[in-house]
């Protein structure tokens, strides 16, 4: 999937989930992409699997912006790319975690 538009795993909604797995691609060109984006976005989470899979952002992206455990975990050989990455942006935002575990597996 590609998209021009800002990506949000939970704007402003709690327990949303994004998988990206399979060979699984996501592009957000142009836009940042947010995990948990406002104060009432919590326990959102994106899971990027398995060697192939990518989710690239030309922008930023943001593992709580001003929400609260928001997660993203890449494993098993997958990717996420982009030019900033943030774990917790404004003075709301806390116990958002980034776990990257397994061999080949990048951020």
């Amino acid at each position: 999937m590609t998209t021009n538009a800002a990506y949000y795993v939970g704007d402003s909604t709690a327990a949303n989930t994004l998988v990206i797995t399979n060979n699984g691609q996501l592009f957000v060109m142009s836009a940042s992409s947010f995990i948990g984006n406002t104060i009432d976005s919590s326990n959102n989470t994106a899971l990027v699997t398995e060697s192939g899979s990518l989710w690239t952002n030309q922008n930023s992206l943001v593992v709580g912006n001003s929400g609260v455990a928001n997660t993203l975990t890449i494993s098993n050989g997958a990717r996420v790319e982009n030019s900033v990455g943030y774990v917790g942006f404004l003075d709301s935002s806390s116990n958002n975690v980034v776990t990257v575990t397994g061999a080949g597996s990048l951020w």
